[in-house]
């Protein structure tokens, strides 16, 4: 029996979720898309009937793999309280540690961020300081404390990510450079070098559930290493035009660095024979699905 015979997809309507449900969909895997209402939407050319969260459900649906994207993100905080934001987020950690104990499930992928990475050795830290960096340290300590459910996880860490399906395309430096050099001009407002590495999500996605963590039960994402200026004159470059960048760097900075150190991600592709994506082709991905016609 395939791993992904049957999929629950919680979360599945953000952008991680979604990227999910459309590859399974040409996979033809069973899913069921769980998010908060229930309702059908399209994505890409397939049409996802979404619906709301009952134990009961995902435990008839006898889940192989589970891909828990479900979590209100940082950009979302301004529209809580505090404590409504931290009880919201605890109550979907509640939901995916039962859906992880169920005896279907095969493999459980828990999708993470960078932002935990600081938080994981700190035993108590001021939620008002970085709320959505220290429930995912959280979140992620949950998920590998148990020693029998601890071996059918994966932590997924996203750190940055590109890709077609991105909801919010001006929040996210790749889709945001992309969405500006389509106007001929791109503005960087960062005063300092800005290094990231970015991988196709859908690549992730697939990589995470197709290969197998090391002992840490981590992969994290990772790709070719950019200074984000240099990112902005590769769009230039891949989209045709004549590069137009707006930008003051300030030599006394120190550098914006936000990545994994790629390893768990290069032994992941290593393992399963995969080629992801190259900056290049990432680029021309999303500038397709903004309308740019080569």
């Amino acid at each position: 029996m395939s791993i992904l015979e049957r999929v629950a997809v919680l979360g599945a309507s953000g952008w991680v979720g979604r990227t999910a449900c459309r590859w399974l969909t040409e996979l033809d895997t069973q899913i069921l898309a769980i998010a908060s209402s229930n309702r059908v939407e399209k994505v890409g050319s397939t049409l996802v009937q979404y619906e709301t969260f009952e134990l009961a459900r995902v435990k008839d649906f006898k889940p192989t793999t589970v891909i828990d994207a479900a979590f209100i993100t940082r950009e979302r905080l301004g529209t809580f309280t505090l404590e409504n934001y931290v009880a919201s987020n605890e109550k979907l950690i509640g939901q995916a540690l039962n859906t992880q104990r169920l005896p279907s499930v095969e493999k459980f992928i828990g999708v993470s961020s960078g932002a935990s990475v600081r938080h994981l050795k700190e035993e108590s830290a001021d939620l008002s300081l970085d709320p959505y960096g220290i429930l995912k340290a959280r979140y992620e300590k949950h998920l590998v404390e148990n020693s029998e459910l601890r071996v059918k996880t994966t932590i997924a860490r996203i750190w940055s990510v590109s890709g077609d399906l991105v909801t919010k395309p001006k929040l996210f430096a790749f889709s945001n450079l992309i969405h500006q050099a389509m106007t001929g001009h791109i503005d960087i407002n960062s005063s300092r070098n800005v290094f990231r590495r970015f991988v196709d999500l859908q690549d992730f996605v697939k990589v995470v559930c197709l290969s197998n963590p090391g002992p840490s039960r981590v992969i994290d994402s990772g790709g070719k290493l950019v200074e984000i200026g240099d990112l902005a004159n590769l769009i230039f470059y891949q989209l045709g035009f004549p590069p137009s960048v707006g930008r003051s760097l300030r030599a006394d900075c120190e550098s914006d660095s936000y990545h994994s150190d790629d390893s768990s991600w290069q032994a992941s592709l290593e393992e399963i024979n995969y080629m992801p994506l190259t900056l290049e082709e990432q680029i021309v991905k999303v500038a397709t699905a903004f309308g740019f016609k080569h």
